[in-house]
């Protein structure tokens, strides 16, 4: 079968007739055509990549590759499986392509054991180089598929002192996996996440024995846009897969032959990197586990905690090992597993349960073994000192606009049955009695008496009520200042009001007070240097420098931060290097949003998975060590409020 692969506007009749024609970097501009990486071009861009032009042209061969081996069916071939695919693509530098076309046939023969034929013609993919690229300072590539080995592979290579550039290939069901994996990782790895959407008219083929090279092009691509790259250097490019299931081999008659997916086989991989060594892309692809098992890996992983956290493994209660656990890789599909011949339906996923058997035995026997203490001792440490008044695990939430939720009783509501210890900020100080009133039979949400910095000009005359409320509450948030630019026309207004807010805290006696200092913080703690009485600064969400960040530290500041903060590597780079006994979580919600959802305050627990990678212990701990911390904050901050029947929590 003929089919022919080129961009959007390449003249595909001076080809001639092709059985397919597909569009690459784009949609299907027609009836009959397929289509292959619309979306690629823009998430590139959107990363502000600027890779190697040969690279470029890989990711072409392989997005062509791929469609032509999604939408030729199997079932038409004379064998029910081996395919004849002629295949065309327009690349920007075919001469030196058609060089590489006996070496490249042979690698896809290989893969998908098919009978191919390569040609190209010119015409190859325009990208337009975004204005300020981003050089990434990584050191090597790491590829992350949302199962088990990539996960072991990338927490190994970080515990090994590199810091890799993930790449993702989009898969269904895949994706919140591999953002979790890689914003938990290390503090947070830089994450490029690519979708190859090959489609074509009619039903397509399931069996994807092609997928591998459009991974391996992702990664290429990647790699060729590292700093490093351009200053000569040659990138590892990570395939973290078992020795055992890269050479996939035959366990019953039925498998022998083209029924084997040859992936990340040796052979395969071997014949890719004499590819990129024959195009000049520097990029050495290493599987550091082709002499292992999936067991060996699991149970050899260098930092044991993420990886059980991170594959569900601690999360089973009641000790039971599932016939699925969350990361076994079960096949693609119903389809694909359908494929299998000879009764062979079952020993692929025998071999899936048994090789990380011994390892999930060992985190439940080792889950046993100091369960009952540590849950006596965290059981006896919260019914002495719980502070929400009751005796179960407590999540903390510092800064939440409980108010300004759609529902906010309904949300109130929920956070008492969660017994969480809640503090409800307000931006208005004529905002904080009906705020209060939330609170109403709730003992673990506390009321904050707020002045916005973004408000302060809208509202300065709400100055006087702020004073006379003060005296009712020992909290005050949000309070602060915003350097941000559609705030800069009333800074003297928010700098009079902010000093207001401090001079009045320190002679009511110090609060304890959530301070926001978006693009501010140089000025915020000018004026906390200056009113050292005014009670004990909890920079909410801190997003400033390094060098702010260390003044806030000798300045006796605290910090509240969340999922939100978290999700970037520049958060959670400051908050490893906040102080870890001076850490309180928070959800921001329902300002702060992940995938267009505002943060519910049971929420925060998120931060909690996050804290533990960065901090390197277990989320129990972590909770434990922030309820530890709010105590701690309670018991030094003092309390100076007016014991009056009105006075909030």
């Amino acid at each position: 079968m003929n089919v022919v692969c080129a961009p959007a506007g390449w003249d595909f009749g001076a080809q001639g007739n092709a059985d397919l024609e597909v569009i690459l970097y784009s949609h299907a501009d027609r009836a009959g055509r397929g289509s292959a990486g619309a979306s690629i071009l823009r998430a590139i861009h959107r990363a502000r990549l600027d890779p190697d032009p040969h690279a470029w042209d890989l990711l072409s061969i392989a997005l062509a590759v791929v469609a032509a081996d999604t939408c030729l069916s199997r079932d038409t071939s004379p064998d029910g499986w081996t395919r004849e695919i002629a295949l065309t693509v327009a690349v920007s530098d075919p001469a030196f392509w058609a060089s590489q076309r006996a070496l490249l046939e042979q690698q896809l023969r290989f893969l998908t054991t098919d009978l191919w034929t390569v040609s190209f013609t010119d015409g190859g993919v325009h990208y337009d180089q975004p204005t300020k690229p981003i050089l990434a300072e990584e050191d090597c590539i790491s590829l992350l598929s949302g199962g088990m080995d990539s996960l072991v592979g990338a927490i190994d290579i970080v515990s090994h002192g590199k810091r890799p550039f993930v790449v993702s290939q989009v898969a269904q069901g895949d994706k919140e996996k591999q953002t979790l994996f890689a914003s938990s990782i290390g503090g947070g790895l830089r994450h490029l996440q690519l979708n190859h959407d090959a489609n074509a008219p009619g039903v397509n083929e399931r069996s994807q024995r092609a997928r591998s090279i459009i991974f391996l092009a992702y990664g290429v691509l990647a790699a060729s846009s590292l700093k490093r790259y351009r200053d000569g250097q040659r990138i590892p490019l990570y395939v973290c897969e078992n020795g055992f299931i890269a050479i996939n081999p035959a366990l019953t008659p039925g498998r022998l032959g083209s029924l084997s997916t040859r992936t990340a086989h040796p052979v395969f991989l071997s014949l890719f990197q004499r590819l990129l060594d024959e195009t000049g892309l520097r990029a050495r692809i290493e599987n550091p586990y082709a002499l292992k098992t999936k067991g060996e890996m699991l149970t050899g992983c260098a930092d044991q905690n993420p990886a059980r956290r991170l594959s569900g493994v601690e999360a089973d209660r009641h000790h039971k090992i599932p016939l699925w656990p969350a990361l076994e890789e079960r096949p693609r599909s119903r389809a694909v597993r359908r494929r299998a011949i000879g009764g062979d339906r079952r020993g692929g996923c025998t071999v899936r349960r048994a090789r990380p058997l011994a390892w999930r035995l060992s985190v439940v026997a080792t889950h046993r073994r100091h369960s009952a203490v540590q849950g006596r001792r965290a059981t006896g440490h919260r019914r002495t000192g719980s502070l929400s008044g009751r005796g179960e695990s407590e999540v903390i939430d510092f800064h939440c606009h409980l108010d300004l939720y759609p529902d906010p009783h309904g949300v109130a509501a929920r956070c008492a049955d969660h017994g969480l210890y809640v503090l409800s900020v307000t931006t208005t100080p004529s905002a904080w009695r009906g705020t209060a009133a939330l609170a109403d039979g709730a003992q673990g949400i506390r009321t904050a008496l707020g002045m916005h910095p973004q408000l302060a000009h809208e509202r300065a005359a709400e100055v006087p009520l702020f004073d006379e409320l003060l005296a009712q509450t020992r909290y005050v948030g949000e309070i602060g200042l915003d350097g941000g630019p559609e705030f800069t026309a009333h800074w003297s207004t928010q700098l009079a009001v902010f000093t207001h807010v401090l001079d009045a805290c320190a002679r009511a006696g110090g609060r304890i007070m959530s301070i926001h200092s978006r693009r501010a913080a140089t000025a915020v703690l000018d004026l906390l240097e200056s009113h050292t009485g005014a009670g004990i600064p909890v920079l909410h969400w801190f997003s400033g420098n390094r060098r702010d960040l260390e003044r806030a530290i000798s300045v006796g500041c605290w910090f509240s931060v969340g999922p939100a903060m978290l999700r970037s590597g520049r958060g959670r780079e400051l908050a490893a290097l906040m102080p870890r006994d001076r850490i309180l979580t928070e959800s921001d919600g329902p300002f702060a949003q992940i995938d267009g959802a505002a943060l519910m305050p049971w929420q925060v627990r998120d931060a909690l998975l996050v804290l533990a990678d960065l901090w390197r212990t277990s989320a129990a701990d972590v909770e434990n060590a922030i309820q530890d911390n709010l105590k701690a904050l309670l018991k030094i901050a003092p309390d100076t409020r007016d014991p009056g029947p009105v006075t909030a929590q």
